[in-house]
């Protein structure tokens, strides 16, 4: 019986859009100290459909020092989440991207000097046989 492996799609994700957003750092937690402006992105969930297909979860939060800074580079990261459908990762493809709420303004009590908006979506992945 072959076995299904779905690779890190985090990681992939991830270092997709630290090459896309250059210079603007992709973090999975808290960016370098006097860092105003970063992107931060987690798997919060997803569901394995059947045998070789995966939904996996994402949420974003962006950063930065203004409201007006913080919306253009969330729809920036947005459209780069987006355009992931029909990638093909290492181990992986992408098959399509499916937005779960939309980009929205949450500030953060840990940063109160950031402006911070989020979004959340899946990537449909198809996984591969070892």
């Amino acid at each position: 019986m072959d076995k299904i492996l779905f690779p890190r799609a985090l990681t992939h994700v991830a270092q997709l859009l630290a090459t896309q957003l250059t210079p603007t750092p992709v973090v999975g937690g808290s960016p370098d100290e006097g860092t105003t402006t970063y992107v931060v992105v987690r798997r919060t969930g997803g569901v394995q459909v059947n045998k070789v297909l995966e939904t996996a979860q994402f949420t974003v939060d962006v950063y930065a020092p203004a409201d007006d800074l913080v919306e253009d580079l969330t729809q920036t990261v947005r459209a780069t989440c987006s355009g992931l459908a029909g990638t093909h990762f290492p181990g992986f493809d992408c098959k399509k991207y499916t937005e779960y709420a939309g980009p929205r303004q949450a500030p953060d009590p840990e940063a109160p000097t950031l402006s911070r908006w989020r979004f959340t979506f899946a990537l449909h992945l198809k996984g591969t046989t070892l």
